[in-house]
């Protein structure tokens, strides 16, 4: 489609169906799903710049990594979680999706392409995933390999209890509530490849835990932890 008409279409539509910025509600002008401003205010991490980062020194020791990162700060009340809702209860697959576009295009200008040959997305129990429609881990993942250019390995580990919910819980409650969840289907998937997990919220790091567990059985080439957001 010609660009000039494609812009003609998107400006008729906004005067019926409105945008609205997924942090600040301002109505969107050309803008895909959060406005400039919000974009230059969000709380970015930079842990792509730094291999000993927070989130890092959090796993260390409990997954041998080849790196942890994560795009955005996590905090309650904060511009982070307002988006989250919006993607995890508003259904907002468009938001996550340019959220994974937006940081696989910054983690490949910074060569992390080579890093990793395979995302896996934290699985949903299938319960979960006919409520919610939709696993908002999968859809980032499907963002980031558009920009990194790799696979996804989204049926090679399924998740095979349907857990409780980990807010609220102790770190110890934490580990009981998602160990010997998953279930490893297809090791050809992850065998000798550069595996990176990936998770919308990373707090304690507990699931991505287990999942790394279940996934070093494949025997990879590497391992390593990528989020939408990290609690602080």
């Amino acid at each position: 489609m010609n660009s000039l008409l494609k812009i003609y279409i998107d400006d008729f539509l906004s005067l019926i169906y409105p945008k609205y910025c997924a942090v600040c509600d301002a109505e969107l002008n050309h803008e895909p799903e959060i406005c400039t401003l919000c974009r230059a205010k969000l709380p970015f991490t930079q842990y792509h710049e730094a291999p000993n980062n927070p989130l890092y020194l959090r796993l260390q020791g409990r997954l041998q990594l080849q790196f942890a990162i994560a795009f955005l700060k996590y905090s309650k009340k904060g511009k982070t979680q307002k988006m989250l809702q919006k993607i995890k209860y508003g259904g907002n697959q468009e938001l996550i999706c340019e959220m994974g576009k937006w940081y696989g295009q910054i983690l490949a200008q910074n060569d992390f392409a080579k890093s990793i040959d395979v995302l896996l997305p934290v699985p949903l129990h299938k319960k979960r995933l006919a409520k919610r429609g939709y696993n908002q881990s999968m859809v980032f993942c499907e963002g980031l390999a558009q920009m990194l250019h790799c696979n996804i390995a989204d049926n090679a580990i399924i998740r095979k209890k349907n857990t409780q919910t980990q807010t609220r819980k102790t770190n110890e409650q934490r580990w009981d509530n998602v160990s010997d969840i998953f279930e490893l289907k297809y090791p050809e998937l992850l065998n000798n490849k550069k595996v990176t997990l990936v998770d919308d919220v990373i707090t304690t790091g507990a699931t991505l835990e287990a999942l790394g567990i279940e996934v070093l059985k494949a025997k990879p080439a590497s391992l390593a932890v990528l989020g939408l957001a990290v609690a602080l």
